[in-house]
């Protein structure tokens, strides 16, 4: 029996130096949402040895976040606020919406001017057409939420963040060292692993 859950890079580098022969790894947490942990034991081949895994993260201050000797930083691409909105309207009415696609792609393949272009290709050309058609509904929600959040001066915020252009976020992913410090006890096998970010 071999259940490996996917674990942070530190956790996956202690499962490889393991021999595979040996190693059988369960989640806990699966445990705790399936079926009775009676029921389980039974199915376990007693024959196994048991170790416990403890990962401590140390904080990290914020200026390094930045450091790229501890974390990575991506640059996401999103689309603007309007038409995130114009795509939700459409998510609360998917039935609708699939029956839209499919009623105006099979007109539209008949016109000559589209008879090269691929299915999937003249679809998401339809369901940009009509997202811009529902954006006078995504403008009006929009302005709602700024006139909830902002008050008074939503109008200054609405200029300065330009609902209608596309955004950039930043994702930011932890990078860890790797200190282990494993000890043996009677129960079996103990690892206590220890993440940080040690730039200095």
């Amino acid at each position: 029996m071999n259940i490996m859950p996917n674990h942070p890079e530190i956790i996956e580098e202690l499962i490889e130096q393991e021999e595979s022969d040996r190693l059988l790894h369960f989640n806990f947490s699966e445990f705790m949402q399936g079926p009775p942990l009676d029921e389980i034991y039974e199915k376990i081949d007693k024959t196994m040895t048991f170790f416990s895994m403890y990962v401590a993260m140390e904080h990290l201050e914020d200026e390094l976040w930045e450091d790229t000797r501890c974390a990575e930083k991506k640059k996401v691409e999103l689309c603007s606020r309007v038409e995130e909105e114009a795509r939700k309207y459409w998510s609360d009415r998917n039935r609708e919406h699939l029956k839209l696609i499919d009623e105006r792609y099979e007109t539209l393949k008949q016109d000559p001017k589209y008879k090269d272009m691929k299915e999937w290709d003249l679809k998401d050309r339809i369901i940009d057409d009509l997202n811009q058609e529902v954006y006078p509904i995504a403008i009006e929600r929009v302005k709602e939420e700024y006139q909830e959040i902002y008050e008074d001066e939503w109008e200054e915020y609405w200029k300065k963040e330009d609902p209608f252009e596309p955004r950039i976020e930043y994702e930011y992913h932890r990078k860890y060292e790797n200190k282990v410090a494993p000890a043996v006890a009677a129960s079996g096998i103990i690892t206590d692993s220890t993440a940080t970010c040690s730039p200095y």
